[in-house]
């Protein structure tokens, strides 16, 4: 995905004979947004399964629902713009990694976390909101529920 994705654009750059326009409704020109925008039923209908499949993992994977939300919301706010920036809350104690992680997010941008470029704090939220926290904790969050994540959402994308 990480921009070689085979949308009109990228096929007409390298065989000129290609048409640069979307297959699916005929935009004129399919760009790398247009995947996550297109509003062809098919493709909508792949945004929601995506959607869903998604938030089904994060609550098998026991994600915290503050976080939940914040990734769903996040992916689809870059749906439906791909300047999209999710507002930052107020910062309490409890939340600190999480409003990290939308601040890092904002930078990196939320179009990047189908490609599996995640803020980290988002992982530090999540190993630190397990009530049996220690040192090793992140490593073991990393195993099991970032790098599974990402795989889910590289998969989706």
């Amino acid at each position: 995905m990480h921009d070689w994705s085979p949308i009109g654009k990228m096929r007409q750059r390298i065989n000129p004979d290609e048409p640069c326009s979307c297959p699916s409704c005929d935009a004129e020109v399919e760009a790398k947004h247009h995947l996550f925008c297109c509003p062809c039923p098919k493709r909508e209908q792949c945004r929601r399964d995506a959607i869903t499949a998604i938030s089904g993992f994060l609550d098998k994977k026991c994600t915290v629902s503050d976080l939940k939300s914040v990734l769903l919301q996040g992916l689809q706010g870059y749906f439906n713009d791909p300047n999209y920036r999710m507002p930052v809350p107020g910062l309490t104690s409890t939340d600190t990694w999480l409003v990290k992680g939308i601040e890092s997010q904002n930078k990196i941008g939320w179009g990047e976390l189908p490609k599996g470029r995640m803020a980290l704090d988002f992982e530090t939220h999540q190993a630190k909101s397990n009530p049996n926290y220690h040192r090793g904790t992140n490593h073991q969050t990393q195993q099991h529920w970032t790098v599974p994540l990402v795989s889910l959402l590289f998969d989706h994308s």
